[in-house]
């Protein structure tokens, strides 16, 4: 296969093209490259969208801050997208689109962005355009890469629907769970009838959150946690940050085992409200501002029940229905809402027996879950394998031989 070199810069051309906001926006994913951007998640886009950058079809779209990561891919389609991602033409005669996907979205080339990526701190890293442009890459003739680029584009359309089958059956189980936890509080309900939260509470309170050190404390130092060390139901020990040294912990904000906790404030309204119970030997961990400590009356209730009837449906609606805050701005969850939320008027030992029996199908559940997640990472990986054996040279498409993909 005979290989000609070329730096980036031979090969692209800034396309300077605005004022096109009737175009879809588009986005950039480290994972696939340029796709349109879901409307429904992260922040709205600008009122004024005069200024977005235009992408048609073949162009290259980077974005410079996460390049490093795989923020980058040829669009496929039209659109507009913000004014901060590179936008670029290509010398078409020299490179088939595809192929320069391919290519850039190699093992090879992905490691050779992360190297010329500038380290900005304390926001990250950034792509500068001058060791970009200088990148080599090795081109074969046009008709090799109309090949190349073909093949992939079927190959790995093929492993796609594979991981989305995958990640469907993941969500099914999600709903499974779901439904378990809101079939539990409606027979409890059906049973004993319901008592609202503060009821069966002691104290609401929200912890403290001082500037902190974005690394994972050590064995004799204080972490802080944040908001997402309740997500998805269990706490995640390693959501936190450092107190510094020259800091003074709060003692009173120390979390203990068996404490409640719900988060209070998150961009996502999916997240707030989020439940989970500290485990026991949790490390030296403070309650930050963002999550409500529950003070559960262990008399009348058992923690890891109220947890899970957190969970339930008709809590879940209360809560998103309750979340205060201006659209685009962090929302926040009143302690009224919170302690409206309803729960079975169950008493205490079949609280802790029916926590329990739930535990235990979901736990079931999960494992399956983490089976899916397991299956989706090898097809990705393989994924990414046969992309870079195939612009390599390393696969030969022609008898199907080559690296060992497995």
């Amino acid at each position: 296969m005979t290989i000609a070199s070329a730096p980036l810069f031979a090969l692209l051309r800034s396309r300077e093209e605005f004022g096109k906001a009737e175009l879809p926006l588009l986005t950039v994913k480290s994972e696939v490259g340029v796709e349109l951007r879901d409307m429904s998640q992260g922040r709205s886009p600008s009122e004024d969208l005069s200024k977005y950058r235009v992408v048609r079809g073949g162009d290259l779209v980077v974005n410079r801050l996460w390049a490093r990561f795989g923020a980058y891919g040829v669009s496929r389609q039209s659109g507009i997208i913000s004014p901060a991602y590179w936008v670029f033409q290509l010398e078409e005669s020299r490179v088939h689109p595809g192929f320069l996907h391919y290519l850039l979205r190699s093992a090879p080339y992905r490691g050779e962005i992360d190297r010329v990526s500038k380290n900005m701190p304390p926001n990250g890293y950034e792509l500068p355009w001058e060791r970009f442009r200088r990148i080599e890459v090795e081109l074969p003739a046009m008709e090799e890469q109309w090949r190349i680029a073909d093949f992939l584009d079927a190959e790995t359309a093929r492993i796609d629907r594979l991981v989305e089958l995958k990640l469907g059956q993941a969500r099914l189980l999600d709903a499974r769970k779901q439904g378990l936890i809101s079939e539990l509080s409606e027979h409890l309900i059906a049973l004993f009838g319901v008592v609202q939260l503060r009821h069966v509470m002691l104290e609401i309170e929200q912890g403290w959150s001082p500037q902190c050190e974005e690394r994972a404390a050590g064995p004799n130092e204080w972490g802080v946690i944040k908001a997402g060390c309740v997500n998805g139901g269990k706490f995640i020990e390693e959501q936190h940050k450092t107190l510094p040294a020259d800091v003074a912990p709060r003692i009173q904000y120390r979390l203990r085992s068996g404490d409640l906790l719900m988060s209070r404030a998150s961009g996502s309204v999916d997240l707030i409200g989020s439940v989970a119970v500290v485990p026991d030997h949790v490390r030296k961990l403070l309650l930050c501002d963002k999550i409500y400590r529950l003070r559960v009356d262990p008399r009348l209730s058992s923690a890891h029940f109220l947890a899970f009837m957190l969970r339930s449906h008709t809590n879940r609606e209360r809560i998103k229905l309750g979340i205060s805050g201006a659209e685009g701005m962090a929302n926040n969850l009143p302690t009224a809402v919170v302690k409206s939320c309803i729960v079975p008027a169950a008493p205490l030992d079949v609280q802790e027996r029916s926590a329990v029996e739930l535990q235990r199908d979901i736990s079931a559940i999960e494992e399956l879950q983490h089976l899916i997640a397991a299956q989706v990472s090898l097809l990705m990986e393989r994924r990414q394998a046969l992309i870079t054996a195939a612009v390599t040279g390393q696969f030969d498409m022609t008898t199907g031989r080559g690296a060992d993909l497995s």
